[in-house]
């Protein structure tokens, strides 16, 4: 089977309003329900399901059965990032509000965008993490591990490193892996950061939040 066909196989998943606004909203999100992503759509549940079983049968999505529910995500993080990347073969000036809104979002249980940037450029210049490219992760110092108790993250579980994911929108790697979980977690706790509603990705950093990455930002070796 031709390259060709694939290509065209998978442009027409991806290219139907319905589907794309389905995949729109699984990105960056652990899983949605089947009523979660018709009502992302703005579809009947019966047509939803049709949609999304062609999703299933081309790879794009996954889906696990809970009690009644059937929930989706996306199948795995190479989807995401050929997703995202498509976006962004857009048009710069069709791209710059949709840019401007991902300053911070949730990626996969993590904060990404461009607030996610900094938070991690922070950490790294006071000498919290180092990043190695290379395996694509960031790895933890002394100064860090203490740094992460006073946020009363327990680390003994944990190996020394964590993933690095390279953010879409800025072109840099920010925290991921279990560190970025965590982090997010004690960020929501403190009232650092919070969800306006649970129909989007998106989060919004508050007085206080600024004020720690701001301290974060001074906290240089």
């Amino acid at each position: 089977m031709s390259l060709a066909h694939h290509f065209t196989h998978t442009a027409h998943l991806i290219g139907h309003p319905s589907r794309a606004l389905m995949l729109d909203a699984l990105i960056g999100r652990e899983e949605l329900s089947a009523t979660e992503l018709a009502t992302a759509a703005g579809i009947t549940a019966q047509t939803a399901s049709v949609h999304l079983s062609k999703l299933l049968h081309g790879g794009l999505i996954s889906m696990k059965q809970q009690g009644r529910s059937r929930l989706y995500r996306i199948s795995n993080p190479h989807i995401m990032e050929a997703l995202q990347q498509l976006a962004m073969l857009a048009p710069q000036e069709q791209r710059s509000t949709t840019h401007n809104s991902h300053t911070l979002r949730v990626c996969y249980g993590h904060m990404a965008g461009k607030i996610a940037i900094e938070i991690s450029r922070a950490l790294s210049d006071a000498g919290f993490i180092e990043l190695d490219k290379e395996r694509e992760r960031f790895n933890l110092t002394d100064k860090g591990l203490k740094w992460l108790a006073n946020l009363d993250i327990d680390t003994r579980e944990y190996p020394p490193h964590t993933a690095a994911c390279m953010d879409w929108t800025e072109k840099s790697f920010h925290l991921a892996g279990w560190l970025g979980h965590e982090l997010l977690a004690a960020f929501v706790a403190r009232g650092y950061v919070y969800q306006p509603s649970h129909e989007t990705r998106f989060l919004q950093l508050t007085e206080s939040g600024q004020r720690y990455v701001n301290g974060l930002k001074k906290q240089v070796i």
